[in-house]
């Protein structure tokens, strides 16, 4: 197929080498992340572009493909929460016979696995109480940002910084009691507390659309510090949304872990530059605020 009969079908179309890293991405997959495929060819879907699908139901589906020889296909349902909204999909994951060419993808020894996406109607969780907590509780961002998501950074900057932060500890608070209670959707690999099982604090971010996060970095009781890459849903110069931001995190970090986190923004680093850089690691209560009230920038 040509680029222009590969962008033309009627569902997502996605080309990911055995690791992962994206060899293909049509215009209809572009379309429903908002993505353009120039930003993410080349780059690891489960890390980098879509870090809510590192979990068993689509990873580990994912790795078993790759693994069994024997295997040709997986499909499954998934929902992704983008940052523009909740879309249910129907997924198929299909090694690619050995013997195909690609004429659009560079070609190698290692396996590919094609991926169609398919748009589903969005089924509400209904009986799911968590779920349904969940919506009381943020909604779009709710009872706890009863603001338009727009006004957000114009809201923290009235509220200064101490305000922001205070704001941010709230909300990441919230955010570590829900994915308590959905704890048992997220792998616990290695006793790894449920707010640091993979995608959990990203798909909690995302339903309250407050952007996206990856977080990296070993079992909290080896190096204590947790790094993250977070991606805000607008670009602003406000220091006040980015000590928001810190807050959030080391509050839903530190609550999830049962001890009181510091967030730290890597140095000679610009608001614009995405994805912000953060690290977590432990603080005593009286130098948390105290280093967080200034710019982190």
């Amino acid at each position: 197929m040509s680029k222009e009969e590969v962008d033309d079908l009627p569902y997502g179309f996605v080309v990911l080498d055995e690791v992962g890293t994206i060899l293909l991405y049509n215009r209809y997959e572009s379309s429903l992340s908002r993505l353009p495929s120039e930003r993410v060819v080349g780059k690891n879907w489960f890390k980098e572009v879509a870090p809510c699908t590192r979990v068993e139901a689509f990873y580990g589906r994912f790795r078993a493909l790759v693994q069994d020889e024997a295997r040709l296909s997986e499909s499954f349902r998934f929902r992704f929460h983008f940052m523009h909204g909740t879309q249910d999909v129907a997924v198929q994951l299909v090694k690619a016979p050995p013997v195909v060419t690609l004429p659009l993808v560079q070609e190698g020894t290692a396996a590919r696995i094609f991926m169609t996406v398919v748009r589903r109607p969005v089924v509400e969780v209904g009986a799911n109480q968590a779920g349904h907590d969940w919506q009381k509780s943020l909604g779009t961002i709710g009872g706890l940002l009863p603001v338009l998501l727009d006004a957000l950074p114009a809201l923290l900057e009235r509220l200064g910084p101490r305000g922001a932060i205070e704001l941010g500890e709230h909300v990441g608070r919230a955010m570590a009691l829900v994915i308590e209670s959905e704890a048992d959707t997220h792998a616990r690999e290695g006793g790894r507390a449920p707010v640091l099982a993979p995608g959990a604090l990203d798909g909690v971010l995302a339903r309250a659309g407050l952007g996206r996060v990856a977080i990296e970095g070993a079992a909290w009781s080896e190096q204590k510090r947790i790094h993250c890459e977070l991606r805000p849903p607008f670009e602003v110069e406000a220091a006040e949304t980015a000590l928001f931001y810190g807050a959030l995190l080391s509050a839903a970090i530190g609550s999830g872990l049962g001890e009181p986190c510091q967030a730290s923004f890597a140095e000679n680093r610009k608001p614009h530059e995405m994805p912000w850089l953060v690290d977590v690691c432990p603080a005593t209560s009286g130098e948390r605020r105290s280093e967080l009230t200034s710019s982190p920038f």
